[in-house]
């Protein structure tokens, strides 16, 4: 079965050093006993692992029938997993409702299923004040500028914006779900820029199709920052 694997699937990437595949120490010789070491670390991508190596004046790589099929992608080795950890500020008074705080919440964490599913997702009371990687303050903001689209804005982790008020101004229902699904769009411009069939899909407090989770692609970049997995 592997070898059929081997021998029909392009390989994804071909190198010795990848934080998404992982890396294998620099060239090793033998020593006086004829022992040579290498050292492979982990990536965070799931898949095959099909080790090379030359021997001596052989310059064709010799294929090995070692392989390793582990879930990298879900949590890097040696390092304590994170919980992805919000805070998110009050509604501007006079706005709950037609917003509710805990509406806004539930689709802010329903955004992020797939590491509420792994139990790696934290609500936080206090606001950071230096947010690591995997920690983020949601934010009401009365900044000018903003129309039908998207109604909000990134300024790093410790500033994802939201303009509660212009959601309510501009649009008619749906107020608490379009500032939610706001609110993890911002916070995923610390991963990702727009792209289609995704949460990170332009305009998305108009709440187009396929904006209500993050993709492959970008939930592969979220487990890069140590989220967990099982």
């Amino acid at each position: 079965m592997k070898e059929e694997i081997f021998n029909t699937t392009p390989a994804d990437y071909e190198g010795t050093n990848s934080d998404t595949y992982g890396s294998i120490t620099s060239t090793s010789t033998t020593d006086s006993s004829g022992v040579a070491t290498s050292i492979y670390t982990a990536g965070v991508k799931a898949g095959f692992i099909e080790f090379w190596w030359e021997e001596r004046s052989v310059k064709k790589a010799k294929r090995g029938s070692f392989f390793l099929l582990w879930p990298f992608g879900k949590e890097r080795w040696g390092k304590e997993k994170l919980k992805l950890r919000v805070y998110v500020g009050e509604i501007p008074e006079g706005y709950e409702p037609p917003l509710r705080l805990s509406d806004v919440k539930n689709y802010i964490k329903d955004s992020f299923d797939f590491v509420v599913s792994k139990n790696r997702f934290e609500w936080v009371d206090t606001q950071f004040t230096n947010c690591n990687e995997n920690e983020f303050n949601v934010l009401n903001t009365y900044r000018a500028g903003f129309g039908l689209g998207e109604v909000g804005f990134y300024e790093g982790r410790e500033r994802c914006l939201v303009n509660y008020v212009k959601i309510v101004e501009l649009y008619y229902d749906r107020y608490s779900e379009r500032a939610g699904r706001t609110a993890a769009h911002e916070m995923g411009h610390s991963i990702s820029g727009h792209h289609e069939n995704c949460i990170m899909i332009p305009n998305p407090t108009d709440l187009p199709s396929n904006c209500q989770h993050f993709c492959n692609e970008c939930q592969n970049k979220w487990w890069s920052k140590n989220l967990g997995g099982e």
